[in-house]
């Protein structure tokens, strides 16, 4: 992540809080979070759970965001959203991915679908 916030979550997060933010919206990157189909990489699983963890505790409620570019490179192997049978198969199994691994952890605020709908 460009800004450092990948390494620097905890810090941000306290001075989040500390400025009075009591929300931030936060996209799981499918690429790095399954870089093959339908395998989750566990480092990045837990950053995750990590983040959503560290925002609730400074009461910091995080909207994850369910698509942010890059697509994985499986995906756009396969049409990505341009081939409506690979869209239809593998965005439902993602969206069920990210509730299974984040929809019952603490700091999850909500959902929005993606990021940037112009840019993908």
């Amino acid at each position: 992540m460009g800004n450092g916030f990948d390494l620097r979550f905890r810090e941000d997060l306290a001075l989040f809080a500390e400025l009075g933010v009591t929300d931030v919206r936060l996209a799981v990157d499918w690429a790095r979070l399954q870089p093959s189909q339908g395998v989750d990489d566990a480092d990045w699983r837990e950053w995750y759970q990590d983040v959503l963890i560290a925002a609730a505790g400074h009461g910091i409620g995080v909207w994850l965001g369910l698509l942010e570019a890059p697509l994985p490179q499986w995906f756009d192997d396969e049409g990505g959203f341009a081939d409506a049978k690979a869209a239809g198969r593998w965005w439902p199994r993602w969206v069920e991915t990210c509730t299974e691994l984040f929809g019952d952890q603490p700091g999850l605020a909500g959902w929005f679908p993606i990021h940037d709908p112009i840019g993908v």
